[in-house]
């Protein structure tokens, strides 16, 4: 984490360095110039807040506040029930925070329905 945030502090003295040098030199800067500096300066703001909003996401991180889905929100997801079912789901902030917290994805809830049948067919013949 200090490695990042010597990176924001870099880009950050990078920036106010271009607008020093802008505003004590805008007099004897030629018009293609100028495009050029605009464009660093966007750039470099652009870039610290890029790596302010990652820095963000390391925090969550740390604190253990962030959860990364094991797939996308809203597709559906197969869910091996005690009746030995397959249930299709469409995955939700809630209960993508339950398969997780609770270690569920691959034990009993999958991605594609051939994955939940092949661990279905699985449980099956363990319990023969």
């Amino acid at each position: 984490m200090d490695r990042l945030k010597e990176i924001i502090e870099s880009y950050e003295a990078e920036e106010q360095y271009i607008k020093e040098f802008w505003d004590n030199d805008i007099d004897s800067i030629e018009p293609e110039e100028v495009s050029i500096k605009e464009s660093n300066l966007k750039r470099v703001k652009d870039t610290i807040t890029y790596l302010k909003e990652l820095q963000r996401y390391k925090d969550l991180e740390e604190q253990g506040g962030l959860i990364i889905s094991p797939m996308p929100l809203g597709k559906p997801y197969y869910e091996i029930t005690k009746s030995c079912n397959i249930n299709a789901f469409p995955l939700r902030p809630a209960s993508a925070g339950r398969i997780i917290q609770n270690g569920l994805f691959g034990e009993t809830v999958f991605a594609t329905k051939e994955e939940a049948e092949q661990k279905l067919s699985e449980l099956k013949g363990t319990e023969e």
